[in-house]
Protein backbone atom coordinates (compact mmCIF):
# COMPACT_ATOMS: atom_id res chain seq x y z
CA UNK A 1 0.00 0.00 0.00
CA UNK A 2 1.56 3.26 -1.16
CA UNK A 3 0.36 5.33 1.80
CA UNK A 4 1.95 2.98 4.35
CA UNK A 5 5.17 2.88 2.33
CA UNK A 6 5.27 6.68 2.34
CA UNK A 7 4.67 6.77 6.09
CA UNK A 8 7.71 4.51 6.54
CA UNK A 9 9.99 7.05 4.84
CA UNK A 10 11.81 9.71 6.85
CA UNK A 11 9.35 12.36 5.55
CA UNK A 12 6.36 10.27 6.61
CA UNK A 13 7.85 9.67 10.03
CA UNK A 14 8.49 13.41 10.43
CA UNK A 15 4.89 14.16 9.50
CA UNK A 16 3.64 11.66 12.11
CA UNK A 17 5.84 13.17 14.81
CA UNK A 18 4.73 16.73 13.98
CA UNK A 19 1.07 15.68 13.92
CA UNK A 20 1.47 13.90 17.25
CA UNK A 21 3.10 16.90 18.90
CA UNK A 22 0.36 19.15 17.48
CA UNK A 23 -2.39 16.92 18.89
CA UNK A 24 -0.73 16.73 22.30
CA UNK A 25 -0.29 20.52 22.47
CA UNK A 26 -3.87 21.15 21.29
CA UNK A 27 -5.22 18.66 23.80
CA UNK A 28 -3.33 20.23 26.70
CA UNK A 29 -4.46 23.71 25.67
CA UNK A 30 -8.12 22.66 25.39
CA UNK A 31 -8.00 20.87 28.73
CA UNK A 32 -10.86 18.92 30.21
CA UNK A 33 -11.57 15.28 29.55
CA UNK A 34 -11.80 15.74 25.78
CA UNK A 35 -8.56 17.67 25.62
CA UNK A 36 -6.67 15.08 27.62
CA UNK A 37 -8.15 12.33 25.42
CA UNK A 38 -6.90 14.23 22.36
CA UNK A 39 -3.46 14.58 23.95
CA UNK A 40 -3.41 10.87 24.74
CA UNK A 41 -4.40 10.02 21.18
CA UNK A 42 -1.63 12.32 19.92
CA UNK A 43 0.93 10.15 21.67
CA UNK A 44 0.24 7.32 19.20
CA UNK A 45 1.56 9.03 16.03
CA UNK A 46 4.27 10.75 18.07
CA UNK A 47 5.70 7.54 19.51
CA UNK A 48 5.24 5.37 16.42
CA UNK A 49 6.80 8.03 14.17
CA UNK A 50 9.77 8.50 16.49
CA UNK A 51 10.26 4.74 16.83
CA UNK A 52 9.82 4.06 13.11
CA UNK A 53 7.04 1.52 13.52
CA UNK A 54 3.54 1.33 12.08
CA UNK A 55 0.94 -0.70 13.98
CA UNK A 56 -1.37 -0.81 10.94
CA UNK A 57 1.17 -2.29 8.51
CA UNK A 58 0.90 -5.95 9.61
CA UNK A 59 -2.84 -5.83 8.88
CA UNK A 60 -2.10 -5.29 5.17
CA UNK A 61 0.92 -7.60 4.93
CA UNK A 62 3.70 -5.05 5.40
CA UNK A 63 6.38 -5.31 8.10
CA UNK A 64 5.75 -3.68 11.49
CA UNK A 65 9.04 -1.77 11.34
CA UNK A 66 9.86 0.39 8.33
CA UNK A 67 12.75 -0.58 6.11
CA UNK A 68 13.84 -1.11 2.55
CA UNK A 69 10.94 -3.49 1.89
CA UNK A 70 8.48 -0.68 2.71
CA UNK A 71 10.09 1.70 0.28
CA UNK A 72 12.21 3.54 2.81
CA UNK A 73 15.56 4.54 1.36
CA UNK A 74 18.56 2.59 2.56
CA UNK A 75 21.30 4.63 4.19
CA UNK A 76 24.30 2.31 3.90
CA UNK A 77 27.16 3.73 1.88
CA UNK A 78 29.89 1.44 0.58
CA UNK A 79 33.09 2.75 -0.93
Amino acid sequence: MRFLRFMSTPMGRTIRVVMGVSLVVAGVLFGGVGGWALAGFGLLPLVTGAAGVCPISPLVGEPFRGGSRCGAPTTSIHR
